[in-house]
């Protein structure tokens, strides 16, 4: 006979069972629900655009966030947060110095090349901290017969580092020792040879092929009375008696940089990294700067744009200052 068994004992069995099963089920699904959600993607550094940026004029409502870095410093990307991996940047070294001049020799200086331009994407990780160097733009080089050595200073972050632009020649030397453009991201442009001197080549970009190019050589200079060569751009080479090289655009166009960084250009978007102007002595007006900053001749570049100073010519004459660089970091405002 088997043994007896109390409905009872086997209806608290049952009974403890399924609270049992509820128990587990429950906690299975309170596990689900209260998983934290995922960490939105969070940096810090430079002055930002949209949630928690620094105003509404840095708000471009187009989806994306922007670092703007006109000063050394770091960008730091909070503990915790997930890497990201479509980060686009700019990044600008500082320009070249226009190239100083002597009128009673007749001769003008090259002027500036831009710093070197670097773009792509890269992948940034949570809880590290990335610092930004910001290169200076060329001093102006002095009242002739100083010699073009405004180079610009390159421009650092990330293990990226963007060239310094070319000083631009400076021309008028008695002794016909009137120089060459300086290499850098985008060449300087070489000085106008007195009457009867040798001609004085524009600076090479360095480095100076494809898919590593940041910029483009400087013009040559020619030969009184012709012209000194004007300064590479990032986008284009220098020549002689033109304009600047021309710059890049930020990002393909993109609307969301405010004014206040880049420069406009021949076409929509922000400009950036255009070469300086020359100023030679037979004209009476200055050639213009390359789009993105180039100063005319004689005239500084304009700041935060990488852009080359302009060359001048006249009885004691300095070449304009380079502009200094910039970086511009952009992501998605997904998840922030």
């Amino acid at each position: 006979m088997a043994p007896f068994k109390s409905s009872l004992a086997i209806s608290g069995k049952k009974l403890l069972g399924f609270f049992n099963q509820r128990d587990l089920s429950l906690r299975g699904a309170t596990q689900i629900t209260r998983m934290p959600p995922p960490l939105p993607f969070s940096a810090t550094g430079g002055s930002q655009s949209g949630p928690g940026g620094v105003g509404t004029a840095l708000e471009p409502g187009n989806g994306f966030k922007y670092h703007f870095f006109t000063a050394s410093g770091s960008l730091v990307v909070a503990a915790g947060s997930p890497s990201l991996v479509d980060i686009s940047y700019l990044l600008v070294a500082g320009g070249g110095a226009g190239g100083s001049g002597n009128g009673p020799i007749r001769s003008g200086g090259g002027g500036g090349g831009a710093g070197g331009v670097l773009t792509g994407t890269t992948t940034l990780t949570g809880g590290t901290t990335y610092p930004v160097v910001i290169g200076d733009g060329g001093a102006r080089t002095g009242i002739y017969p100083n010699p073009a050595t405004g180079d610009g200073s390159p421009s650092t972050w990330n293990s990226l580092t963007a060239n310094g632009g070319g000083g631009g020649g400076a021309g008028g030397f008695a002794n016909g020792s009137d120089e060459n453009g300086r290499p850098g991201g985008s060449g300087g442009g070489g000085a106008e040879s007195p009457n009867g001197g040798p001609t004085r080549g524009g600076g090479d970009a360095n480095p100076n092929s494809n898919p590593t190019r940041q910029g483009y050589p400087g013009g040559d200079g020619e030969t009184y009375p012709a012209s000194a060569g004007s300064g590479g751009g990032a986008g284009g080479a220098g020549s002689a008696g033109g304009a600047g090289g021309v710059g890049v655009v930020a990002f393909s166009g993109d609307a969301g940089i405010p004014p206040s960084y880049g420069t406009p250009g021949p076409s929509s978007g922000r400009w950036f990294g255009g070469g300086g102007g020359e100023s030679p002595y037979f004209r009476s007006s200055p050639t213009a700067g390359g789009a993105g900053g180039g100063g005319a001749g004689g005239a500084d570049a304009t700041v935060n744009t990488g852009g080359g100073g302009g060359s001048y010519e006249g009885p004691a004459s300095a070449g304009g200052a380079g502009g200094p660089g910039i970086l511009i970091v952009k992501y998605p405002e997904v998840g922030i």
